[in-house]
């Protein structure tokens, strides 16, 4: 096995999210893992091959080098506020690649930006009637009609879980983004930013909010959230690749000679 301060080091199989939470705490490093000390002074080892993204609240204090190690291994790291609200991530350095390429063409073209509004609509209704099935006949024609109006045509969802939640689905989206070598933010001829991590995170956010039934709304602390959406991401986390693939057909379609 490669030793995980490799550059771009493909994580184990099995390797999971490190949730670091509001509470402060030290984030050092050896040369293979993150070294996480509590303020009472307890020490954790997280060996970097069983990490597959980190989430990190901003009371988190890291060290530039605990920082590198994390880009060298190809883990991606997202912040969020203590409200949930993802701040911001950092990725590893990589070369442009072709499918990159041509989502930045797509946007180049100047009814791009049309295109991929059109995209994210059309993915909107894909959610919709993912929730439609898993229903089981169980919804009223009257909230599918206003559930398909607020949410794929305005883009507006009353979600009931608890707001963190988000986070984890930014998390998610910033890491498959990046293992698929595909930028999480894009502009368009006019310089105009296209959000394609928060797009892709809020599609997730929607369908866990209208798939997951109401024993979700009682993942009131941390760590039940953490394990909520970890159990919610494993049989259906792989959804953010089929609204990736579609974006890439409508590009490739529209750039095709």
């Amino acid at each position: 096995m490669p030793p995980t301060h490799s550059p771009h080091t493909t994580p184990q199989p099995g390797a999971r999210a490190l949730y670091l939470s509001a509470s402060p705490k030290h984030i050092g490093h050896t040369h293979e893992a993150l070294v996480v000390t509590t303020s009472a002074g307890q020490t954790q080892r997280y060996p970097l091959a069983r990490v597959a993204r980190i989430v990190s609240s901003t009371s988190a204090e890291w060290e530039g080098g605990a920082l590198a190690l994390c880009l060298k291994a190809g883990i991606s790291i997202t912040w969020a506020d203590g409200k949930g609200r993802p701040l911001g991530s950092a990725l590893p350095t990589r070369p442009t690649q072709s499918n990159a390429t041509t989502l930045a063409l797509l946007l180049e073209q100047p009814d791009g930006p049309a295109h991929y509004a059109n995209w994210l609509r059309s993915r909107r209704m894909h959610v919709l009637t993912q929730w439609g099935s898993r229903a089981n006949h169980t919804i009223s024609p009257n909230d599918w009609e206003t559930t398909k109006r607020e949410w794929v045509y305005r883009a507006q969802l009353h979600p009931h879980l608890p707001r963190p939640l988000l986070a984890h689905c930014h998390a998610w989206a910033v890491a498959q983004l990046d293992s698929l070598q595909l930028p999480t933010q894009l502009w368009d001829a006019h310089g105009n930013d296209v959000p394609l991590a928060h797009d892709l995170a809020h599609l997730l956010w929607a369908e866990m909010n209208l798939c997951t039934g109401p024993l979700a709304d009682t993942a009131t602390g941390e760590r039940e959230q953490v394990d909520l959406f970890e159990r919610w991401s494993v049989p259906n986390g792989a959804t953010l690749h089929l609204h990736v693939g579609a974006l890439l057909r409508v590009a490739k379609s529209q750039l095709a000679p």
